[in-house]
């Protein structure tokens, strides 16, 4: 019997289950920043927890991108969503007791390692869901998905804390675990010769042939260097989001919850624009893209005055962040061979977010020598005046920074296509 009569049935009812878990990881999300910011009030303390949280996701897919060509990814998005509604679970109870902030951290990369795996395990099965000319289309749709939560997710945790409390909300979280296990245990199970391939070859040299892969095709090692000094500027003032919004509005939630919805109905217009107009002159949108997001968006943050400013600052970079997110990852999965996409898009993200650990540790670190007294040096005096203005320069420093070298890598993709236009005319 045929389940599933729509060919593309499977990837909506699989993440379908997704974007409830993500709803409910939305609101954890929110309430342990909030919480931590409430409890410490430091900016610094805040960087700690997507640190730890990153550091574990990203490092962990060296190991996991192995698993998920080895195993079948049904087995794995069981064992990551169940494992992470255990977490969810730990974290309830860490609030209730009143536990440290180094448990918290622990907590915080255990979510992190399973974490890595639904995601690697996700992204190998887009395209084995999918037919391949829909690609493009299909990661504007899962972008649609991941970014909805950030919608209703802000302003729903933001009430939930006054009313119910964290610990609460977090209950909520683990609860939205069990929906995204659902889907999984219907979902069709394929066995490719991926598995077969796999078990062929020592665990040890699994962990360096993705490496080995990207190292020697020229066209993605030179797309995983443009993503790792992307995404290392990036991680300067990634963990410092939330901190910058508290920090300006004087640790107002409604605040936070209002520029975070903003953010997310920015990013879903994003995914749909994606899924809509799939783009086609991947390599040149991607660079062009990145240009404006730091000009428009990031400097702009630096920039803004009122809540208003400060929300079309994020709300143009969330814009454009799945529209990049998903022309990066069509570039991949049609220049990498379906056997082996786990233990190379694992090696992709060491690679690529590899630094972003020590990025926001370095947004965390320079927190502290970014003061006001120096803003009142460096930005008008309107701007200088508002709370939390050495934050506000840190973003004009980094967004900078990013639209220099988006520009550069511009001008790079220009003389390289000339150069390969004379040669064949020659």
């Amino acid at each position: 019997m045929q389940v599933f009569k729509n060919k593309h049935f499977p990837f909506i009812f699989l993440w379908t289950g997704e974007f409830l878990s993500l709803l409910g990881s939305s609101l954890t999300s929110f309430g342990v920043a909030t919480s931590v910011f409430n409890k410490t009030g430091s900016a610094s303390a805040m960087a700690g927890l997507v640190f730890w949280k990153f550091f574990a996701q990203i490092y962990f897919s060296l190991f996991a991108g192995p698993l998920v060509d080895r195993f079948p990814k049904r087995s794995l998005l069981l064992l990551s969503n169940t494992s992470l509604l255990v977490i969810s679970i730990l974290l309830v109870f860490h609030f209730r007791i009143g536990g440290s902030m180094a448990q918290l951290y622990i907590l915080m990369a255990a979510m992190g390692i399973f974490d890595s795996i639904k995601n690697l395990t996700f992204q190998a099965s887009v395209v084995e869901l999918v037919d391949e000319s829909s690609l493009g289309r299909f990661n504007g749709v899962a972008s649609i998905f991941e970014s909805l939560p950030l919608v209703v997710g802000p302003p729903l945790a933001a009430a939930a804390i006054s009313l119910v409390g964290v610990e609460t909300l977090l209950c909520a979280d683990a609860f939205s675990f069990m929906f995204a296990l659902f889907p999984v245990v219907f979902l069709p199970s394929k066995k490719s010769s991926s598995i077969q391939v796999s078990k062929s070859i020592s665990f040890a040299k699994n962990l360096v042939l993705g490496f080995e892969q990207i190292f020697n095709n020229r066209s993605l090692l030179s797309m995983q260097i443009f993503f790792t000094i992307q995404n290392f500027l990036n991680g300067i003032t990634g963990g410092l989001v939330s901190a910058f919004i508290l920090t300006r509005f004087l640790g107002d939630n409604s605040s936070l919850a209002l520029v975070s919805s903003f953010m997310g109905a920015a990013a879903v217009l994003g995914g749909v624009w994606q899924s809509t107009f799939p783009a086609k002159k991947i390599t040149f949108l991607i660079f062009c893209l990145t240009a404006l997001g730091a000009l428009a968006g990031r400097i702009s943050i630096g920039f803004g005055l009122g809540i208003l400013g400060l929300a079309i600052g994020f709300s143009i970079r969330s814009f454009l962040t799945p529209i990049i997110n998903a022309c990066n990852q069509t570039y991949w999965q049609e220049r990498v061979d379906k056997s082996v996409q786990g233990r190379i898009f694992g090696a992709r993200r060491v690679l690529g977010q590899g630094l972003y650990p020590i990025a926001v540790a370095v947004g965390g670190f320079s927190a502290g020598y970014f003061t006001d007294s120096l803003a009142a040096f460096w930005l008008p005096k309107a701007l200088a005046s508002q709370v939390g203005a050495g934050l506000s320069l840190l973003f004009i420093a980094v967004g900078t920074l990013e639209f220099i070298f988006a520009l550069g890598a511009m001008w790079l993709l220009f003389l390289s296509v000339k150069r390969n236009n004379s040669s064949q005319a020659t």
